[in-house]
């Protein structure tokens, strides 16, 4: 068995002990409102447009950044600006 088939596995075992109803879980997804626009944010962008995402779980190392401050503030500045051509 590999890697990736436990994780399958796991994932098929989980959806199947899930009882919600999937007509529900439908009205929720429809009732969300509509997405943020990603490709129309980053084409907006003057500067720099960054794609990060913070992982809390990794299936082979456990749990990461448990210490991580998840409050809204200003983003942290890595690198420097890019230069435009």
């Amino acid at each position: 068995m590999t890697y990736l088939t436990k994780i399958l596995d796991n994932h098929r075992q989980r959806a199947a002990s899930d009882h919600r109803s999937l007509d529900r879980l439908m009205e929720q997804a429809a009732a969300a409102g509509p997405a943020r626009g990603f490709a129309r944010s980053l084409a907006e962008t003057d500067g720099v447009a960054v794609i990060s995402e913070i992982k809390r779980r990794s299936p082979s190392k456990g749990a990461l950044n448990v210490d991580l401050d998840l409050e809204p503030g200003p983003m942290p500045r890595v690198g420097r600006p890019a230069s435009r051509c």
